[in-house]
């Protein structure tokens, strides 16, 4: 419990500093990269229980 809230100020601190040093453009992209990169690997393991039996 303790690591989760440590991630998330740790997150938003790191999110606020790209805010200040890259433009808005660049951290949208950034923003919508992460989420897909999660669901892209996020399917990629779906098959791969079955697939290991």
């Amino acid at each position: 419990m303790l690591s989760t809230g440590v991630m998330a100020v740790f997150g938003f601190f790191f999110w606020i500093i790209n805010a200040r040093l890259y433009s808005a453009e660049q951290v949208g992209i950034g923003t919508t990269l992460i989420p897909i990169m999660t669901l892209i690997s996020s399917f990629s393991i779906l098959g791969l229980g079955s697939g290991l039996i």
